[in-house]
């Protein structure tokens, strides 16, 4: 049960009040001592509650030092209390975000190390060396450029999402998804050409989303680039859209290495990848589906992912299905 600071005080001065009005007069004595009393209790009782609030107070000190791991434990159940475990709730979550900030950072800075190494390392070869034949200086100047290829797209991926972290309440447009999932599929025809894997579409007309025109074509993009990526030899993809009463949804299936039941609680996490040699040869950062994620949360949809029998992936993202008032169509 909650007993209120103030229900305690004004309890206690009206309780001083009836005591001292019944033996003012007749006991004039006991009313001193009760009123000498009451100021001495009153003076304890402040004391109490001012060391409570300035434990409080060091502990807010100590937090915004930086230290997110200390706890400020008060015993009570009064709005001081209440007050404590809301700065405790705090400091946990601050805490979770400095641990996820600190990981971040490391794992960026890997990403960014490996190609400058190479790149550094495949220069530091050219100029050492006194006579390279032509092929040999084409051979390490184009190692140089897919380095410096993957080190861009790996910029670009943190870019979008610092946008996607930092972004503020985005005013929502009425997005054709089937469109943009044509383009998608053109755009990447040429890597799936290279890789002999055959994408093949249903996509139903009318599917109209509310939200950002450029997160979509993340959505669509990353979801078909991987597909492809992570995908086996002669393999194919099937994009799927359709849309019933209440949604829109959009659904990647392939044939590829798939993802083990251990591995889908992390695989929307920054930086995780199933099989990482294997993601690091395709060119991957383990970004992409972070993006996937976070576009689709930030406009109001959903995301999972599943097995796509007899093998590879399948995910299925969801997003309200607008209104013609919303759309204006």
């Amino acid at each position: 049960m909650k007993h209120s600071i103030r229900f305690r005080m004004v309890l206690y001065i009206l309780v001083v009040v009836v005591l001292q009005i019944v033996f003012f007069h007749a006991y004039p004595v006991i009313s001193l001592m009760i009123g000498i009393l009451a100021f001495l209790l009153l003076l304890i009782y402040s004391w109490v509650l001012l060391r409570r609030l300035n434990d409080l107070t060091n502990s807010m000190h100590i937090a915004a030092g930086g230290d997110y791991s200390h706890r400020h434990d008060v015993p009570g159940h009064d709005e001081l209390s209440e007050l404590c475990h809301e700065f405790n709730t705090l400091t946990v979550q601050l805490e979770a975000n400095e641990t996820q900030r600190r990981r971040f950072v490391a794992d960026a800075s890997h990403e960014l190390k490996t190609p400058l190494a190479s790149i550094c390392l495949l220069s530091d070869s050219i100029l050492q060396t006194n006579q390279m034949d032509p092929d040999t200086m084409k051979e390490f100047v184009s190692d140089i450029r897919t380095e410096a290829s993957r080190l861009q797209r790996t910029t670009e991926k943190l870019l979008d999402l610092s946008r996607l972290d930092d972004r503020v309440r985005l005013v929502p447009e009425p997005v054709d998804l089937r469109q943009v999932t044509l383009d998608a599929i053109s755009a990447l025809t040429p890597l799936s050409a290279k890789r002999g894997i055959r994408v093949s579409s249903e996509l139903e007309d009318g599917c109209v989303v509310m939200g950002s025109t450029e997160d979509m074509e993340h959505i669509v993009f990353n979801l078909l680039e991987n597909a492809i990526k992570y995908n086996v030899p002669g393999g194919s993809v099937m994009v799927c859209l359709s849309q019933d009463a209440a949604e829109v949804i959009l659904r990647v299936e392939d044939t590829g290495i798939g993802i083990p039941e251990e591995d889908r609680l992390n695989i929307f996490t920054r930086f995780y990848r199933v099989d990482k040699a294997r993601s690091r040869s395709s060119g991957g950062s383990g970004l992409g589906l972070s993006i996937v994620h976070d576009a689709v949360i930030a406009n109001g949809g959903s995301i999972r992912v599943g097995n796509n029998r007899p093998q590879g992936s399948v995910f299925i993202v969801s997003f309200p299905r607008p209104t013609s008032e919303e759309t204006g169509i």
